[in-house]
């Protein structure tokens, strides 16, 4: 069962919110700690750890045209770092506010997979 950790920065805020098995191998990016998100509450600096803007990815990958969609999977084919990126928004709910979001969005930008229109539309 899957378990909601908060990501803490070294100023003690939530930055972000995943869920993981407690079990499973996982390092939390650099720089943050992984905290159940109950305890992150009691944070002297906590911030809202929940952030309302969540969505499927289904959802997240529907703001998408068909084409832009092929397009993104078949560099995903040629691309380890793209193939990562699809593999991480498959695996659950995506928060359009994360980092990692925002990192993957303009990854697909520079990339040339997405337009700034398109790139704005995923994160709206």
């Amino acid at each position: 069962m899957n378990s909601r950790y908060a990501l803490v920065n070294e100023r003690g805020e939530v930055v972000s919110v995943s869920l993981w098995d407690g079990v499973t191998p996982w390092t939390p990016p650099p720089g943050l700690t992984a905290v159940p998100e109950a305890e992150a509450v009691a944070l002297p600096a906590a911030k809202a750890a929940a952030s309302p803007r969540v969505v499927s990815p289904r959802a997240f990958m529907d703001r998408l045209s068909a084409g832009t969609q092929a397009r993104i999977a078949a560099a995903a084919t040629a691309s380890g770092d793209m193939m990562l990126l699809l593999v991480r928004l498959a695996g659950g709910d995506v928060d359009l506010d994360a980092a990692e979001t925002k990192a993957g969005v303009a990854a697909m930008t520079a990339a040339g997979l997405l337009t700034a229109s398109e790139a704005e539309a995923l994160l709206a």
